[in-house]
This record gives structure tokens, C-alpha cells and sequence, in this order.
């Protein structure tokens, strides 16, 4: 009776062992799955932030434009009146921008201010800055009729 005990307790001990081991694989394949699940969650609600914040960014720039702005007519330059000298602007990097005050909307003026802003300065913060007169080569150079032509 005592050997049986023994067997009985050893088929115990080795039925728990496996039962712990295989509670350990599942807690393990359980942790794994959560941690993948919680990516793809991480994922997907930044996607969905972003969707919404574009949107509500969208939102309240459309309601500060007014009309009047969106049918101003926008260039990167006019032949003979103004252009931003070296290529197109990148946020950040330093430009030149070369204004003919001989040609356009102000023509025969001796001196010109630019008035910088930006969406439709609506914060109404602004930077003024004179604009200097370009010698005939620079005209030249930038595309723009010299002074005295």
C-alpha cells in the first residue's frame, strides 16, 4: 500500500509539473499575443490622431482664411517684377527675395517694405523688412530690368 502511495504521489508530482509547465507556455503565448495586440493598438491610434488632428488643424485654418485671401493670386515669382533668388523657399534656410520696384504695382517707387506674415496673419505677428536697391548686374543675374533701362 505504501509503494502504491509512492507511485500515486509521484504521478501527482509529475501531472502538477506538467500542468505548471504548460501554464508557463500559455501565460508566455498570452503575453506575446497582448504585446502584439498593444502595437497594432499603437499603431492604429496614431493613425487615428493624426486623422483628427489634421482635421481639427484643417478645420481652424479654413475658418480664419477669409474669402478675400483665397482669391488672391499667389507666385513664387513674376518675370521682370519679383522672384525668390535660389531656388524655391524651404522652411528654415535663408532667402533673397528680388523685387523691381521699376516694374509692377510699384513702379517708379524710390525704396520698397516687405511686410512678411503668414497665414494671413491672423496672430498678427508679422516681420517688416526694407527692401535695398540691386545693382544693374544683380538685375540682371535675377532676371529683372536694371533701373535705368
Amino acid at each position: 500500500m505504501e509503494q502504491r502511495a509512492a507511485e500515486y504521489a509521484a504521478a501527482e508530482a509529475h501531472r502538477r509539473a506538467l500542468l505548471a509547465a504548460a501554464e508557463v507556455a500559455l501565460w508566455e503565448k498570452v503575453q506575446m499575443q497582448a504585446a502584439e495586440a498593444a502595437a497594432e493598438a499603437r499603431v492604429a491610434f496614431k493613425e487615428r490622431r493624426t486623422k483628427e488632428l489634421m482635421a481639427a488643424a484643417a478645420k481652424a485654418v479654413q475658418q480664419r482664411r477669409r474669402p478675400a485671401l483665397a482669391t488672391l493670386e499667389t507666385a513664387n515669382a513674376v518675370p521682370g517684377v519679383f522672384g525668390w533668388v535660389g531656388g524655391p523657399l524651404k522652411a528654415g534656410a535663408r532667402c533673397t527675395l528680388a523685387y523691381n520696384c521699376r516694374s509692377g504695382p510699384l513702379a517708379f517707387t524710390n525704396s520698397a517694405k516687405l511686410h512678411l506674415g503668414y497665414d494671413g496673419w491672423y496672430n498678427k505677428e508679422k516681420q517688416t523688412y526694407d527692401m535695398n536697391p540691386l545693382d544693374g548686374a544683380a538685375c540682371e543675374r535675377y532676371g529683372l530690368k536694371a533701373k535705368d533701362a
